[in-house]
């Protein structure tokens, strides 16, 4: 490529242009002007050797200029978005501007540009709810509940189930709740527990629910001895751990009450 002689006209041109533009439009505007075919690498390089600079930070060039969207395009948006929803307004413009946008990428633009709806979701004082005045015209139909109707599905008391931690639940009489069947076993065969006492399996097996593989412990000491991993011990060295879950949970007792 041979090389190109700036005349004073070009220069003064080149600087201008790139004073007010990107280097890629300046470029191209160049080029058209004087017949060139300069790169936009090369002209900057040209433009850097005579000295010239901006004075523009990185990126100002662009700044508050949308990539994705012409400025008719976020006009639309601007006019449209008040009078309908995301996804009507997704569909609209898609078939307005021949383009296949997903409604989360036209959401994504208008709360990065903060163009709102101008919608709260409340009722504007004096607007009635869709309802109003019908209270009384939804009669029972066949699949209403009657009164003291239970469901198909109600599982009775005594029944039992296997939570998502793997331990076996009972459901209790009397209520809706379930309860964890070690705590229902000790209670009824060693003794009664309180809502901060934790019954662990002196084994680790979680269906063991013999009442001498039952233990009950604070729930400082089970920590404990989850922390040390005292399932997976060696028999002989799980009465140690025992009595070192004690001694932390008994020295974090002490440690709380004096602070």
């Amino acid at each position: 490529m041979a090389a190109i002689v700036f005349t004073d006209e070009m220069k003064a041109f080149a600087m201008k242009c790139y004073s007010t533009m990107s280097i890629g439009e300046t470029t191209k505007r160049f080029n058209k002007k004087f017949g060139t075919d300069r790169t936009p690498e090369q002209l900057r390089g040209n433009i850097k050797s005579w000295g010239f600079k901006t004075g523009r930070g990185p990126g100002e060039i662009m700044k508050g200029v949308s990539k994705l969207f012409t400025p008719d395009q976020i006009q639309f948006f601007k006019d449209n978005y008040p009078l309908m929803s995301r996804k009507e307004l997704t569909a609209a413009f898609n078939e307005k501007y021949g383009t296949q946008f997903k409604q989360q990428q036209i959401v994504g633009f208008l709360k990065a540009n903060k163009i709102k709806s101008g919608r709260t979701g409340y009722y504007s004082k004096g607007q009635k709810s869709w309802n109003k005045g019908t209270k009384g015209l939804m009669k029972p139909n066949s699949g209403s509940f009657k009164k003291g109707q239970q469901p198909h599905n109600l599982k009775p008391a005594g029944s039992e189930r296997t939570n998502v931690d793997g331990y076996r639940e009972v459901k209790i009489a009397g209520c809706k709740a379930w309860k964890l069947k070690q705590r229902v076993i000790y209670e009824q065969h060693i003794g009664p527990l309180n809502e901060c006492d934790v019954v662990r399996f002196k084994d680790g097996n979680k269906l063991n629910f013999d009442p001498s593989n039952l233990v009950k412990l604070s729930r400082a000491e089970h920590h404990f001895l989850n922390q040390l991993d005292h399932n997976n011990a060696p028999e002989e060295l799980k009465p140690t751990l025992n009595l070192l879950a004690k001694l932390k949970a008994k020295t974090g007792e002490i440690a709380k009450a004096t602070q």
